[in-house]
């Protein structure tokens, strides 16, 4: 499994970079304005702690309202891997509240679109992030700052719809 993500990802990055329309970056934040919309980089951590990353996901970025997902955890009962449900740093039952809420509420106006496309919980962030989680399975982090309509980055939305059905992880089926 951990090499077939791998090559997941490679393929998906290798997508990423071949498409013309990205999005537009957040230009109403002056930091995020001057932000290479060109950017991509996705990392998965699976259930046994490996990780694997393509693109350019070592490259720092700004989180933005992704953080929100931190604090509500803090704010629940403590805290990149414990919202995939592998980790037991909070009781299951706030793990499980803290997913749905990122599933309904996580991408603005496009949560329903993404809950219906992805099939994972997420949060988005304006600076292109997004933090999505296969239950029991991986914790992902996809970033590209070009936005949607919605907020939402474009072609990490996009990415983990790929992935999500490459997987199986989408929690639909």
């Amino acid at each position: 499994m951990s090499d077939q993500i791998a090559q997941h990802l490679a393929e998906i990055a290798a997508e990423m970079a071949t498409r013309s329309d990205r999005g537009r970056v957040a230009d109403y934040i002056p930091e995020l304005a001057a932000i290479d919309p060109n950017q991509f980089g996705i990392s998965v951590c699976l259930a046994d702690g490996t990780q694997h990353s393509a693109g350019d996901s070592a490259v720092p970025f700004s989180i933005q309202s992704v953080s929100k997902v931190y604090g509500l955890a803090i704010a629940l009962g403590r805290s990149g891997r414990f919202l995939a449900g592998f980790q037991r740093l909070i009781a299951p039952e706030r793990t499980r509240r803290i997913n749905a809420l990122m599933l309904t509420c996580g991408h603005y106006d496009g949560s329903g679109e993404f809950a219906f496309r992805v099939g994972l919980p997420g949060k988005s962030g304006v600076g292109g992030g997004i933090l999505a989680i296969a239950p029991g399975r991986a914790s992902i982090a996809v970033w590209s700052p070009g936005l949607n309509a919605q907020g939402n980055s474009q072609l990490g939305t996009e990415a983990l719809e790929m992935l999500a059905r490459r997987t199986g992880w989408s929690i639909f089926g």
